[in-house]
Protein backbone atom coordinates (compact mmCIF):
# COMPACT_ATOMS: atom_id res chain seq x y z
CA UNK A 1 0.00 0.00 0.00
CA UNK A 2 1.53 3.29 -1.01
CA UNK A 3 2.00 6.22 1.27
CA UNK A 4 -0.75 9.41 0.67
CA UNK A 5 0.00 12.85 1.60
CA UNK A 6 -2.41 14.80 3.69
CA UNK A 7 -4.61 16.55 1.05
CA UNK A 8 -4.53 19.80 3.99
CA UNK A 9 -0.51 19.53 5.33
CA UNK A 10 1.44 17.50 2.55
CA UNK A 11 3.09 15.22 5.31
CA UNK A 12 3.31 11.46 3.89
CA UNK A 13 0.54 9.88 6.17
CA UNK A 14 2.17 6.12 7.52
CA UNK A 15 -0.82 5.31 9.44
CA UNK A 16 -4.42 6.27 10.80
CA UNK A 17 -5.72 8.37 7.66
CA UNK A 18 -9.04 9.71 7.83
CA UNK A 19 -11.29 10.54 4.96
CA UNK A 20 -12.93 13.52 4.07
CA UNK A 21 -15.19 13.46 1.00
CA UNK A 22 -12.23 11.66 -0.39
CA UNK A 23 -9.73 13.78 0.79
CA UNK A 24 -6.72 11.81 2.55
CA UNK A 25 -5.65 13.52 6.08
CA UNK A 26 -3.98 13.05 8.83
CA UNK A 27 -5.29 14.60 12.05
CA UNK A 28 -8.32 16.31 13.33
CA UNK A 29 -6.65 19.67 12.52
CA UNK A 30 -6.24 19.11 9.08
CA UNK A 31 -9.75 17.28 9.17
CA UNK A 32 -11.09 20.69 10.12
CA UNK A 33 -8.85 22.53 7.55
CA UNK A 34 -10.33 20.20 4.66
CA UNK A 35 -13.76 20.86 5.68
CA UNK A 36 -13.40 24.84 5.87
CA UNK A 37 -11.93 24.90 2.69
CA UNK A 38 -14.87 22.47 0.79
CA UNK A 39 -17.41 24.60 2.83
CA UNK A 40 -15.59 27.81 1.80
CA UNK A 41 -15.98 26.79 -1.80
CA UNK A 42 -20.16 27.44 -1.41
CA UNK A 43 -19.48 31.12 -1.17
CA UNK A 44 -19.44 32.61 -4.75
CA UNK A 45 -16.33 33.73 -5.87
CA UNK A 46 -17.55 37.56 -6.89
CA UNK A 47 -18.89 37.86 -3.07
CA UNK A 48 -15.10 36.55 -2.01
CA UNK A 49 -13.67 38.73 -4.15
CA UNK A 50 -15.84 42.31 -3.02
CA UNK A 51 -14.85 41.47 0.66
CA UNK A 52 -11.25 40.66 0.08
CA UNK A 53 -11.25 44.24 -1.73
CA UNK A 54 -12.98 45.98 0.36
CA UNK A 55 -10.16 44.49 3.26
CA UNK A 56 -7.19 45.60 0.60
CA UNK A 57 -8.14 48.73 0.43
CA UNK A 58 -9.14 49.29 4.34
CA UNK A 59 -7.63 50.44 7.24
CA UNK A 60 -4.38 48.11 8.55
CA UNK A 61 -5.39 45.86 11.47
CA UNK A 62 -2.05 46.04 13.31
CA UNK A 63 -1.29 50.08 13.08
CA UNK A 64 -4.88 51.52 12.16
CA UNK A 65 -2.99 53.39 9.09
CA UNK A 66 -5.04 53.81 5.86
CA UNK A 67 -3.45 54.24 2.38
CA UNK A 68 -1.43 50.71 2.23
CA UNK A 69 -3.08 48.60 0.63
CA UNK A 70 -3.78 45.09 3.12
CA UNK A 71 -3.21 41.87 2.58
CA UNK A 72 -2.04 38.45 3.96
CA UNK A 73 1.67 38.85 5.31
CA UNK A 74 4.07 36.00 5.65
CA UNK A 75 7.06 35.39 7.79
CA UNK A 76 9.70 32.82 7.89
CA UNK A 77 11.74 31.04 10.83
CA UNK A 78 14.08 28.89 11.38
CA UNK A 79 15.17 27.67 14.60
CA UNK A 80 17.54 24.70 15.48
CA UNK A 81 19.00 23.36 18.27
CA UNK A 82 22.06 20.44 17.26
CA UNK A 83 19.84 17.85 15.63
CA UNK A 84 16.74 18.90 15.79
CA UNK A 85 15.60 22.06 13.20
CA UNK A 86 12.22 23.27 12.95
CA UNK A 87 11.15 25.63 9.94
CA UNK A 88 7.97 27.65 10.26
CA UNK A 89 6.10 30.25 8.55
CA UNK A 90 3.24 32.74 10.19
CA UNK A 91 0.72 34.68 8.23
CA UNK A 92 -0.55 38.15 9.59
CA UNK A 93 -3.58 40.39 7.81
CA UNK A 94 -1.34 43.79 8.04
CA UNK A 95 -0.22 46.93 5.33
CA UNK A 96 3.13 46.03 4.06
CA UNK A 97 5.15 48.10 6.33
CA UNK A 98 3.91 46.15 9.29
CA UNK A 99 4.33 42.51 7.22
CA UNK A 100 7.89 44.13 7.20
CA UNK A 101 8.49 44.84 11.03
CA UNK A 102 6.97 40.94 11.25
CA UNK A 103 9.59 39.79 8.54
CA UNK A 104 12.26 41.57 10.02
CA UNK A 105 11.72 40.16 13.80
CA UNK A 106 11.56 36.63 11.98
CA UNK A 107 14.85 36.97 10.27
CA UNK A 108 16.93 38.66 13.71
CA UNK A 109 15.10 35.24 15.64
CA UNK A 110 16.36 33.15 12.62
CA UNK A 111 19.55 34.32 12.49
CA UNK A 112 20.25 34.10 16.27
CA UNK A 113 18.49 30.43 17.13
CA UNK A 114 18.73 29.15 13.43
CA UNK A 115 22.02 27.93 12.69
CA UNK A 116 22.93 25.74 16.11
CA UNK A 117 21.16 22.65 13.85
CA UNK A 118 22.66 19.77 11.80
CA UNK A 119 22.90 19.65 8.92
CA UNK A 120 19.57 21.65 8.53
CA UNK A 121 19.88 24.78 10.16
CA UNK A 122 22.66 25.84 8.28
CA UNK A 123 20.84 25.22 4.80
CA UNK A 124 17.02 26.49 6.30
CA UNK A 125 18.79 29.81 7.89
CA UNK A 126 19.55 31.46 5.00
CA UNK A 127 16.39 30.21 2.92
CA UNK A 128 14.19 31.33 5.13
CA UNK A 129 16.29 34.64 5.56
CA UNK A 130 15.86 35.15 2.01
CA UNK A 131 12.29 34.47 1.89
CA UNK A 132 12.07 37.25 4.52
CA UNK A 133 14.38 40.06 2.77
CA UNK A 134 12.72 39.05 -0.40
CA UNK A 135 9.16 40.03 0.09
CA UNK A 136 10.58 42.67 2.38
CA UNK A 137 12.14 44.56 -1.11
CA UNK A 138 8.94 43.67 -2.84
CA UNK A 139 6.70 46.49 -3.78
CA UNK A 140 3.33 45.90 -1.84
CA UNK A 141 0.37 44.18 -3.47
CA UNK A 142 -2.07 46.10 -6.51
CA UNK A 143 -4.67 43.94 -5.54
CA UNK A 144 -5.89 41.19 -3.02
CA UNK A 145 -3.86 38.38 -3.15
CA UNK A 146 -5.49 34.52 -3.58
CA UNK A 147 -4.87 34.03 -0.11
CA UNK A 148 -6.56 36.95 1.02
CA UNK A 149 -9.46 36.11 -1.29
CA UNK A 150 -9.52 32.53 0.24
CA UNK A 151 -9.74 34.22 3.90
CA UNK A 152 -12.30 36.47 2.64
CA UNK A 153 -14.11 33.21 1.48
CA UNK A 154 -14.03 31.46 5.11
CA UNK A 155 -15.22 34.78 6.54
CA UNK A 156 -18.75 34.92 4.13
CA UNK A 157 -19.07 31.49 5.25
CA UNK A 158 -18.52 31.62 8.84
CA UNK A 159 -20.66 34.79 8.66
CA UNK A 160 -23.41 32.89 6.82
CA UNK A 161 -23.46 30.26 9.24
CA UNK A 162 -21.47 28.00 7.07
CA UNK A 163 -18.57 27.30 9.29
CA UNK A 164 -18.57 27.32 13.00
Amino acid sequence: MAMEPCAACGQTIAFGAKDVSGHKVCSDKCVEAVVGALTAQKVPESAALERAQQIHSGACPKCGGVGQPVDLQAAHRCISLVFMTRRSSKMELSCHACGNKMRLRESLLTLVLGWWGFPWGLIYTPVQIGKNISAMSAAPSTGPSADLVYSARKMLAKEQGLLS
